[in-house]
């Protein structure tokens, strides 16, 4: 109700844009049926990067290797969906920040609780990681 238009589960991305007085210019919800979050947005030259992680399969979230797994959505200037994807393994797993290189190449660090799938070895309770992504 009021300014979200739509929520597909427990716990939706919701993406806004407003003016420099705060009023609503557009708003986009993105996730699953199950639970999503969002940990950081950066600013690209047609667009925007939004990491967090998700827990559903259906809906905008296309792969889930288990609990829940990093997912990273692009959106154009208008907040449409252009892309989206996940990595993570059998546990949980948070995308906790991304950055862009000049030649398009993404960083993105968070934390694994897994050793399969997407992440070979876990040598305790949490590890960090930084993944690098190219041509996404």
């Amino acid at each position: 109700d009021n300014n979200v238009s739509v929520n597909n589960g427990s716990s939706d991305i919701w993406v806004i844009k407003i003016d420099e007085n705060g009023a609503l210019i557009w708003e986009r919800n993105f996730g699953g049926s199950s639970f999503e979050d969002a940990k950081k947005i950066i600013s690209t030259q047609n667009g925007f990067y939004v990491v967090g992680s998700s827990r559903s399969t259906d809906f905008d979230v296309q792969k889930n290797n288990g609990n829940k797994d990093v997912w990273i959505i692009k959106i154009d200037e208008n907040g449409n969906l252009q892309n989206q994807f996940s990595f993570g393994g059998s546990n949980l797993e948070e995308g906790n920040s991304i950055t862009e290189l000049e030649n398009g190449t993404l960083i993105v660090v968070g934390e694994s609780w897994s050793s399969d799938f997407d992440f070979s070895e876990n040598k305790g309770f949490s590890d960090g990681f930084i993944s690098v992504l190219k041509n996404r």
